[in-house]
């Protein structure tokens, strides 16, 4: 009985060491044939074990993801017209990260294997298209109306400069939805059809921000001004903003207000610290830009005369920074 249970031993030790080693499986060497791309989103991954495996392959899909949706999100806009002809421009939606909505959307793993030969373990991170099509779908229906909403009342609004503010909203929605659209173009492409005339809506906004900008002709009055220094910065700001600047008021749609306050302290000397208020109304006296600036520093004289040589041309240049800066952040897109 013992020789035959030493035979025995003798013969599983012998088996389990001349036996050949399981085959890897399909996805090691042929992600794409296991997980074919009509059905499957799939990133292969590897690693010195079986959670790195795991991990890089999350990643890579993130990856792929991003880049993706990076890439669709570069849109060429045409027929940018400055009313003598057309130009063209070239507007890019900023990158979006997309890691959580990969982990939101039903990610999925294999097995991790190891293999013998390069001592690596591999794993492949996958999604079925459309099971995670069925959570993100609402997720879409919900962006649509409110980008719709916000470009309504753009597209009805009748004052210019309100109307800049209104499309830069409908934009800040429209890059947004853009980033879930991509999103989705990924997850079913034979889908896309479908969105074409959001995607169509959200590149046109520039073209008619742009359109909107040239109706705002602005006419600059100052009551005080100093050699035309406040006049000059005000003009750069405004310019530069892309708006321009009307030489008569019967030839502009607003007018821009300044007046400056030497908020004067003291008498012998005296000590001036001015302030410039800019009011920006329509010819139907709505009320539609304001902005404040401050001298960032008090300026001393015998005479307010002096004071103001020394402060207004250091006023005039903090102005004009500054309601480029203000300008910029409400009427650019």
């Amino acid at each position: 009985m013992r020789t035959i249970a030493l035979f025995a031993l003798f013969a599983a030790v012998t088996a389990a060491v001349y036996a050949k080693p399981a085959p890897a499986p399909a996805w090691v060497t042929d992600t794409r044939g296991a997980f074919p791309d009509a059905e499957y989103l799939a990133q292969r991954g590897s690693g010195t074990s079986a959670e790195k495996a795991r991990t890089d392959a999350a990643a890579a899909l993130a990856r792929y993801f991003q880049m993706n949706v990076n890439a669709q999100l570069s849109t060429t806009l045409t027929a940018v017209s400055d009313g003598s002809r057309a130009t063209e421009q070239t507007v890019v939606v900023d990158a979006v990260q997309v890691q959580s909505q990969v982990q939101l959307f039903g990610i999925a793993f294999t097995d991790a294997y190891r293999s013998k030969a390069d001592k690596t373990w591999y794993c492949v991170a996958y999604l079925r298209r459309e099971a995670a099509w069925t959570p993100f779908h609402p997720k879409l229906a919900l962006s649509k109306p409110t980008f719709e909403g916000l470009l309504a009342l753009a597209q009805n609004e009748q004052d210019s400069f309100t109307r800049l503010g209104l499309y830069k909203s409908a934009w800040e929605q429209g890059k947004s939805l853009a980033q879930t659209l991509a999103y989705g173009r990924i997850l079913s492409p034979q889908k896309k059809a479908a969105y074409q005339s959001q995607r169509d809506a959200i590149s046109q906004i520039p073209v008619a921000f742009e359109r909107e900008k040239a109706q705002c002709t602005v006419f600059i009055r100052i009551a005080h001004d100093q050699n035309g220094i406040f006049a000059a910065a005000l003009a750069s700001a405004l310019t530069n903003s892309g708006f321009s600047v009307a030489t008569q008021q019967a030839q502009a749609r607003y007018t821009a207000t300044l007046t400056v306050d030497d908020n004067q302290t003291g008498d012998d000397p005296l000590s001036i610290q001015p302030a410039a208020a800019l009011h920006i109304a329509s010819s139907a006296q709505k009320p539609i830009f304001s902005h404040t600036v401050t001298a960032a520093e008090k300026s001393i004289a015998y005479t307010a005369e002096n004071a103001r040589k020394k402060a207004y041309p250091k006023l005039a240049q903090e102005l004009e920074d500054s309601i480029k800066q203000a300008l910029s952040a409400a009427f650019s897109l």
